[in-house]
């Protein structure tokens, strides 16, 4: 009877692993995992601090926000506070309004319109948007309030409406805009608000009421 030849290698075990090395080999599996585990609890971790930093820093920028929007409230009501008495001189010789309110604000159906300076007498009404520094934003917003004049202040709904920025700064290329959207424009000239040379009919003598059911918002 002839014997069935076995393969032996160097180890004696036909090829296969050893208990010591399956051992060792299962640790190794086993210590691999665990630094895998490891590797992602510090992710984990990293993720978190940075999670918190983020909150923390958007915390930050929040406050920042809300500190430059209260100075930026309260420049624009200190430059209001500082145009009035202008402005007011402006309405009462040019357009006979000595009537002059300074932050008007109108609440209507859940909606509310603020105006910086209303002036007005029995016949017209001029609704004045003071800026520190004059953007197309800024024009757009005076346009704005102007069309929704009469539905949140109808005591002055017949009379005519007229629109006027009064600005500390402005670009030059705004003036043509102003001028086409037939508002008037006012600038700080030596210290005191003075109306622009752009538009000469702004002067007592042009001016000139239209009739009830004539009235032009914003325009002459």
């Amino acid at each position: 009877m002839k014997k069935k030849a076995v393969a032996k290698n160097g180890n004696g075990n036909g090829g296969g692993l050893t208990y010591e090395q399956l051992k060792e080999l299962f640790a190794q599996v086993a210590q691999a995992q665990a630094e895998f585990a490891q590797a992602q609890a510090e992710v984990a971790q990293a993720q978190a601090e940075l999670a918190q930093a983020q909150a923390e820093t958007n915390k930050q920028i929040d406050r920042v926000d809300k500190q430059l929007g209260d100075l930026g409230n309260k420049w624009g009501r200190f430059t209001e506070g500082l145009a009035f008495p202008s402005i007011s001189r402006l309405l009462d010789e040019h357009f006979g309004m000595r009537k002059a309110q300074l932050r008007v604000r109108s609440k209507l159906d859940g909606g509310t319109l603020e105006l910086d300076v209303l002036g007005y007498n029995d016949e017209a009404a001029c609704v004045v948007e003071v800026k520190s520094h004059l953007r197309e934003d800024g024009v757009k917003q005076i346009l704005g309030t102007l069309a929704k004049f009469s539905k949140f202040f109808p005591e002055h709904g017949d009379k005519r409406l007229y629109g006027m920025i009064a600005a500390v700064d402005f670009p030059e290329a705004l003036k043509d805009r102003v001028k086409k959207a037939g508002l008037y424009l006012a600038r700080v000239q030596d210290e005191t608000f003075e109306f622009e040379e752009l538009f000469p009919l702004a002067r007592a003598k042009d001016f000139n009421p239209a009739t009830k059911g004539q009235r032009q918002n914003g325009h002459r």
